[in-house]
C-alpha cells in the first residue's frame, strides 16, 4: 500500500481519537458519588410542605455517611435544609423560607444519642460550619421550621 503524508496524518488522527475515547469513556461511565433518597426518621411536616432525607456514602471519607434533610414547600421553592459533609466534618444550614429554621445534630458519645449542635436561621440565610468529630461517630441531623414540622435522619456517619 502507499502511504502519503495524508494518510499518516488520518491514521495519527485515528490512533489519538481513540486513545480520548478510551480514557474518556471510562470517566464518563463512572457513577459520581450520588444520593441515595431515603426513608426519613422522623418526619413531622403537615400538609402542603414535605420533607425529605439522603445518604450520600461515596463522598470520599472512607467509613463516613454524608447526607442531608430538607423540608420543603409543595407548590413553591420555600424550604430549610441542613447537610451534613462527612469528608470535611462540616455543616451547611440554609433557610429559603419565610419563617424561622432550626437545625440540629446528634452524635453519639458512650452509647447514647447526645446533642452535638444547634442554630437557628431567620428568613433567607445560609451559613456553614465546621466541627471536630472522631471518626466512624453515628450523626443525626434534623431540620425544623416554624409552624411547618421537622425532618430528620439519623443514618449518617463522620
Amino acid at each position: 500500500m502507499f502511504v502519503t503524508s495524508r494518510t499518516r496524518k488520518i491514521r495519527r488522527t485515528a490512533s489519538v481519537a481513540a486513545v480520548a475515547a478510551a480514557v474518556a469513556l471510562p470517566l464518563m461511565v463512572a457513577s459520581p458519588a450520588h444520593a441515595e433518597l431515603v426513608d426519613c426518621n422522623y418526619n413531622s411536616t403537615p400538609n402542603g410542605w414535605y420533607g425529605s432525607c439522603h445518604r450520600f456514602p461515596t463522598d470520599g471519607d472512607a467509613g463516613g455517611v454524608s447526607g442531608d434533610v430538607q423540608n420543603t414547600h409543595v407548590s413553591s421553592d420555600r424550604s430549610a435544609r441542613v447537610e451534613f459533609k462527612a469528608r470535611s466534618e462540616r455543616y451547611w444550614f440554609s433557610n429559603r423560607t419565610n419563617r424561622k429554621a432550626s437545625f440540629t445534630s446528634w452524635i453519639v458519645v458512650g452509647g447514647q444519642w447526645r446533642m452535638f449542635k444547634e442554630a437557628q436561621l431567620n428568613t433567607n440565610g445560609d451559613f456553614w460550619f465546621n466541627t471536630s468529630i472522631a471518626e466512624n461517630i453515628p450523626v443525626s441531623i434534623s431540620i425544623c421550621v416554624e409552624g411547618k414540622g421537622c425532618v430528620r435522619v439519623d443514618s449518617l456517619r463522620s
